[in-house]
């Protein structure tokens, strides 16, 4: 897969004004596009939907067409920050109706699901202008990380699941992607998982946990995405269903492309984000605690020490 399959962000920060019919799956899709406590921007325009999410050294992009939604109305065209803890609440009440349609909406500052008379409504918001991280999720180049993958591999057994359960929630643990399969180190020892489709060349290593936290993230959306990576590069995760193309990405351990790092620049050890909204926290001088800049936010005062 190379970068002429994703769609480049596209529009500027605006307020949204739209009526979206949706499937359960595209409710669904619009929750499990956004990585749990990340900072993630929702875009529509009478093209469709977009989504991107970064949280620390992982990151998503989804796309859907407009005409694989059931009716679609974009009045105005544009774009903001949601936070992806309220978008999930929205999807487990309308879904739980066990609805046929979900009626999504977005008005001014707030986004409304409905179904069967269940539901309800959450805050959106225009990045402040001093509010990089949002602007610089828009702008990252997905491109550029498919043009350097040299190896890719599809998985075809559900079973892999289970696999990365068993084997890669753990401390430390490290998996590596190679042609011949996916290997993950333990201190418990090793275990390797064959390709049953693989093309190409290229080894490059991962966090064990934070590979499977993007998996599980898409996982109920397609049990046999592909995989593509290159020599330490950045891996895609792709999924694919019902017009949505959603993928997942995890920086390798050694990055071979630092531009292409979700936090160049900052370390996430130096570094406070809110888990809610992913702003760069604010530290209080006198009492040590920290805060969310964003007054619409819903962790607007946090303390972790």
């Amino acid at each position: 897969m190379t970068g002429d399959n994703i769609i480049d962000w596209p529009i500027g920060f605006t307020l949204i004004d739209a009526e979206i019919e949706c499937r359960p799956i595209d409710v669904k899709m619009l929750a499990k596009a956004m990585l749990p406590d990340s900072a993630a921007i929702l875009g529509v325009t009478d093209a469709g939907v977009w989504i991107r999410s970064v949280a620390d050294r992982q990151g998503t992009h989804a796309h859907c067409p407009a005409e694989a939604f059931p009716e679609f109305e974009c009045s105005t065209a544009g774009a903001v920050a949601v936070y992806p803890s309220q978008v999930a609440t929205l999807q487990s009440a309308t879904l739980s109706t066990d609805p046929g349609h979900v009626s999504v909406s977005l008005h001014g500052e707030r986004m409304t699901m409905e179904a069967n008379r269940f539901g309800g409504t959450v805050p959106t918001v225009i990045p402040g202008r001093d509010a990089g991280w949002h602007q610089k999720i828009a702008d990252l180049d997905f491109r550029s990380i498919h043009d350097r993958h040299t190896a890719d591999a599809r998985v075809v057994d559900s079973q892999f699941e289970d696999f990365l359960d068993w084997e890669a929630d753990y401390p430390e643990t490290e998996i590596t992607l190679t042609p011949d399969g996916a290997s993950i180190m333990t201190a418990f020892g090793d275990a390797h998982w064959p390709w049953a489709e693989n093309a190409g060349s290229g080894e490059a290593t991962y966090r064990g946990r934070e590979f499977l936290k993007v998996f599980d993230q898409f996982y109920p959306v397609e049990s046999t995405p592909r995989f593509a990576w290159g020599d330490d590069e950045t891996v895609a995760m792709i999924f694919r269903r019902d017009g949505w193309l959603t993928i997942g990405y995890v920086t390798a351990l050694r990055e071979s492309s630092s531009d292409t790092s979700w936090g160049q620049g900052e370390s996430a050890t130096v570094t406070r984000r809110c888990p809610e909204c992913g702003s760069r926290l604010e530290r209080n001088s006198s009492t040590g605690n920290w805060k969310c800049p964003y007054p619409m936010c819903g962790y607007r005062s946090i303390t972790l020490e």
